[in-house]
């Protein structure tokens, strides 16, 4: 019988504190590395085998495991590959920007169900509306995926500028222009589920380096061209937070003395050269009606000289904030995406022409350099990741009676 988390009654008796615990971090490691065996969690825990096998028992009868047998065609005993099972219990996971919202599904397996991106003025919005607007949105995918919404048990919901993940407030966010918002409290009162709160860099990197790249590299950073400019590393596993959770907030380095008036109130931030905006308040001044970039890239790939300098100037600025992060981080790897990267494909490969042509130093030359696999949904898919690891870690894994 397959249990869900609706039906789980926890054992009031007994000290199970240690096994649940060891219980969490078995079921930790197969929906993060699929396909493993029972050998293989002993090795990676330090557990027994007795042990695993009794936890894997627990995992079964609540139904949060599979035990298939491996395709392999070798004759003999049968090896059995566990693995998460889909499709009993979720998250959602949310990236509020300036001018949309993007929402998804994901379920205990890390997997995205089903995701949408919807038109949305996010800028100087209040959160309570936009968060009113999420709520409608997680019902309508909920409906279209067949989901019952009492299954989508947490909810992760990204956003740009400062945010301090730990008391669940957007610091300062230029792109939304919202200053000390108590998001975490409005969402979980509108959406009625536990939620975690961070910048759209931190989630975009832990959706990149759990579903987005292959061979596990132990240094990547990531960078993010959108209606934002931001960097993330990740360290061993491990997303580079700083001291105040800023860390990566390169797009608002100076640049320029003078220079343009960026949205946080500065002049002559590194971002107001490479962001949708910036791109297009300089088409504005050639064809006062452009309102999206994809329409200055149109114009580019007509030859319009206005349009493929803009673009160019995007390019030679990514080109150096790419070098400015293998400088920092000596990365072994680097991501570039955002809505910017996505919309053309001439631009990563750009992008990288450039900061081949510039970078002149042995710094880097063993760095390689990808655009993001996953279509734009990285930061959906980190932030319902975190927001399963938040359900699981308030999951007490224990027995029906």
């Amino acid at each position: 019988m397959v249990i869900g988390l609706d039906s789980v009654i926890v054992r009031k008796k007994g000290n199970d504190g240690s096994r649940i615990a060891n219980t969490r971090t078995i079921f930790n490691i197969i929906r993060k590395d699929k396909g493993l065996t029972r050998t293989q969690l002993a090795d990676k825990t330090g557990l027994s085998a007795p042990s695993v096998s009794r936890i894997l028992g627990v995992l079964s009868e609540i139904g949060y495991i599979n035990e298939n047998v491996s395709p392999s065609n070798n004759l003999g005993r049968k090896t059995m590959l566990i693995s998460t099972r889909p499709g009993l219990d979720y998250s959602l996971g949310v990236q509020i920007d300036k001018n949309f919202i993007r929402a998804g599904i994901i379920d205990l397996a890390n997997n995205l169900v089903i995701s949408e991106k919807t038109a949305f003025e996010c800028y100087l919005n209040s959160a309570t509306a936009v968060l009113r607007q999420v709520a409608l949105i997680r019902d309508e995918l909920a409906a279209k995926a067949v989901i019952n919404p009492k299954k989508i048990h947490s909810a992760g919901i990204a956003m740009p500028g400062a945010v301090n993940r730990k008391e669940g407030i957007q610091t300062f966010s230029p792109q939304l222009g919202w200053s000390g918002i108590p998001v975490r409290n409005i969402a979980e009162k509108i959406l009625k589920v536990p939620v975690v709160i961070d910048n759209d860099l931190k989630f975009y990197a832990y959706g990149e380096s759990t579903k987005g790249l292959e061979g596990n590299p132990e240094s990547v950073t990531f960078l993010y061209i959108g209606s934002g400019v931001g960097a993330a590393h990740v360290l061993d596993g491990k997303v580079l937070k700083g001291s105040m959770n800023s860390a990566g907030e390169i797009g608002h380095v100076k640049i320029d003395n003078p220079g343009i008036m960026c949205d946080c109130g500065r002049v002559g931030c590194l971002q107001t050269h490479m962001t949708e905006g910036a791109m297009i308040n300089k088409a504005r001044s050639v064809i006062s009606t452009i309102s999206t970039s994809s329409e200055i890239f149109e114009y580019m790939d007509q030859g319009a000289e206005w349009a493929v300098n803009i673009v160019m100037e995007l390019v030679n600025y990514a080109a150096i904030t790419l070098g400015i992060l293998v400088a920092v981080y000596d990365p072994h790897l680097i991501v570039l995406g955002g809505e910017i990267i996505e919309q053309n494909d001439r631009i990563f490969q750009a992008i990288v022409n450039r900061y081949t042509d510039i970078e002149y130093t042995a710094i880097g030359k063993h760095c390689k350099i990808v655009k993001s696999s996953m279509q734009g949904k990285s930061v959906i898919l980190g932030a319902g990741i975190a927001a399963v690891d938040l359900f699981l870690n308030n999951f007490n894994f224990s027995l029906p009676v």
